[in-house]
């Protein structure tokens, strides 16, 4: 099994990839493909190019969250999706596995859009939407979390933009922020978009579903920003009781957050780029 990141913040010194602040990775496991995440431009596409990683064969793309460094690549995508089918009609439909959230409308600083930028009907013409709260099994082996219970004290605590609900607007706690659990023969990897849910929370999410097999790595944006060292004390020891040796933090994950988790646990430098192979 191996995750190829195909955008992130930064990028590989020898690789001559493009870097935007997004994420996009692509999971290939017995002959299966699972594209996670679609970056906020074309970038993901270009450098699917550069890679020779054909991701517009892929049996499911899921997407961890609504917002646009996830989802708004999206559009691209469907520019060159849609002349594939012109080009050829039967063309099975690509199955897109979401939190029902996801198409909420959202906004930030009262006028900039936080969301989804293509509707669900138009979607609909080119996908096969599954919309779940639960988990759900993408194919043997490898699980969509679902919603992810906030069950500690200090993740997910500040809201992210607004919600308008029937035109008024409402605190936002992205109740859609969701990660996907694999299962390798070494334990579980879990790639997660940015983490809004807490990494916390999804650790236990995943352990909860795959009845406490160990974590043997975490890939992806912890949503560690600028954040206070007492909350990166409490995220680290967290993550040190739940026997987590390595990560590999990248996108919405700074330096300070990274140096700090260090002290705990090995952290892997990983960018656009990165192939990360298990067994």
């Amino acid at each position: 099994m191996e995750i190829t990141i195909l955008v992130d913040n930064n990028t590989i010194i020898d690789k001559y990839l493009i870097g935007e602040p997004a994420f996009s990775a692509l999971i290939e496991k017995d002959n299966k493909k699972i594209l996670f995440d679609t970056g906020y431009s074309d970038a993901f596409i270009k450098n699917s190019i550069t890679m020779d990683k054909d991701i517009f064969d892929v049996d499911y793309i899921v997407l961890s969250h609504s917002h646009p460094d996830h989802t708004w690549g999206l559009e691209s995508y469907l520019k060159i999706l849609n002349e594939k089918n012109l080009i050829n009609p039967n063309r099975k439909k690509i199955n897109l596995l979401v939190h029902p959230d996801i198409f909420r409308e959202l906004t930030f600083m009262g006028s900039d859009v936080l969301g989804m930028n293509i509707n669900k009907d138009t979607l609909k013409r080119y996908f096969n939407i599954i919309e779940t709260k639960d988990t759900y099994q993408i194919v043997p082996g490898i699980h969509f979390l679902g919603e992810v219970p906030l069950l500690n004290e200090f993740e997910n605590k500040n809201p992210i933009g607004k919600n308008i609900l029937e035109g008024q607007e409402y605190d936002d706690y992205n109740k859609d922020d969701s990660a996907i659990a694999i299962e390798t023969n070494e334990g579980t990897v879990i790639l997660t978009g940015c983490s809004h849910s807490g990494i916390c929370n999804i650790v236990k999410k995943t352990k909860s579903i795959l009845k406490d097999r160990p974590v043997i790595d975490i890939i992806g944006g912890l949503h560690l920003l600028n954040t206070r060292e007492e909350i990166l004390e409490k995220t680290a020891k967290e993550l040190k009781k739940h026997q987590i040796k390595t990560i590999s933090p990248c996108h919405c994950t700074d330096l300070k957050a990274k140096i700090y988790l260090s002290k705990y646990m090995t952290v892997n430098d990983i960018a656009t780029g990165s192939v990360i192979k298990f067994e």
